[in-house]
Order: C-alpha cells, then sequence, then structure tokens
C-alpha cells in the first residue's frame, strides 16, 4: 500500500511584536506550514493604513530589519507581510498565499514632516496665539515643554491642548499617513 501525502498550501503567520527603543537587533518570525514545505517568503512593509512603504530582498522565514540609528527606528512600525508559495492553490484559489503581523517600534517622539506647511505661524503681539504642531510618539510622549530659541517658555503663563490626530510623517522616502497627536 503506497503512502499518499496530502498536500497543501502555506498557511503563513506572522507574529506581532514590540521593539524597545535600545534594541538595535531587530527580527520578525513568519511561521510557514505546508506540504511539500517551504522555507522561504518575500516580505514587504505597509503603514497601519496599507500603505506601501518598501519591499525586502532577505526572502527567509525570518527578517532581519535594517540596523537604523535610534531616533529612525519609528519608521520601522507597521504591517510586515510575508507572503510564500509551493506549487499547491489555497482554499483562495490562489498560488501565493500571505501572513502579516504588525511592529511597533518604540521611539523617541518626532515631530511630523506635514508640520512643514505651518513651520511659521504668526500672531499679534499682545494677544492671545495658537501653536500647531503634530507630532508621532510611540509609546504616547510623557511631557511637552515649549521654547522661543533656547528660553523654555513658563508652562503656568500657557494653556495646553492635546488631541488625537491624523498625522504624516515620511518612512524610509514614503509619505505615510500615521496615528499621532495635535498639541495646540
Amino acid at each position: 500500500m503506497a503512502d499518499m501525502a496530502i498536500k497543501n498550501a502555506p498557511g503563513v503567520t506572522v507574529e506581532n511584536i514590540t521593539f524597545s527603543l535600545s534594541k538595535s537587533h531587530r527580527q520578525i518570525v513568519s511561521t510557514l506550514d505546508s506540504n511539500p514545505p517551504v522555507n522561504t517568503c518575500t516580505w514587504q512593509h505597509k503603514s497601519r493604513y496599507g500603505q506601501p512603504i518598501r519591499n525586502f530582498t532577505d526572502n527567509n522565514q525570518t527578517l532581519i530589519l535594517p540596523t537604523v540609528p535610534e531616533d529612525q527606528r519609528y519608521q520601522d512600525t507597521g504591517e510586515y507581510v510575508c507572503t510564500a508559495e509551493n506549487g499547491i492553490e489555497g482554499i483562495n484559489g490562489q498560488l501565493k498565499q500571505r501572513g502579516s503581523g504588525y511592529v511597533s517600534s518604540n521611539a523617541l517622539p518626532v515631530i511630523t514632516t506635514d508640520n512643514k506647511d505651518n513651520s511659521t505661524q504668526y500672531g499679534k503681539y499682545g494677544k492671545s496665539t495658537k501653536v500647531y504642531v503634530n507630532v508621532y510618539s510611540i509609546p504616547k510622549y510623557s511631557s511637552i515643554s515649549w521654547y522661543i530659541g533656547n528660553t523654555l517658555l513658563e508652562s503656568n503663563k500657557y494653556t495646553f491642548k492635546e488631541e488625537p490626530a491624523m498625522v504624516k510623517d515620511v518612512f524610509y522616502g514614503v509619505e505615510v499617513q500615521l496615528d499621532g497627536y495635535r498639541i495646540t
């Protein structure tokens, strides 16, 4: 009697992970379950809202993120998609199967690039003036300080307001929408 092996398309899962600010060696792991086996996949990095950011040439099950300075690691936040195939169609009728996980990369707060439109804001001397700044921060910042030049403004003289806002920044050369904050 012959052995019958059941063939199946890859099941692809990718772990969700949060990287600390100090962790410079960062990797994302996918699990590929199939017959015949496959141990390679193509990787893509997308924003929380599905905007493609970058594709990787590393086709291993474990994606090792390129080393970047601490002040740029926040750009690694997003969805990581692993696509694998072994020649067998999945129940979706497709040869290529996908799995994804979400990566949060803790980093220092950044003033986002969409502030360039408001880089100069005006008010009338002696009158109340609102100054707006968009910020992206994971985890959320713990304090806010405002300066004029190198002079710290006295917080008891001013009121501050913060609210969640959709902000824009550039991740690896691609403008993306982010969940951030508007500070007034």
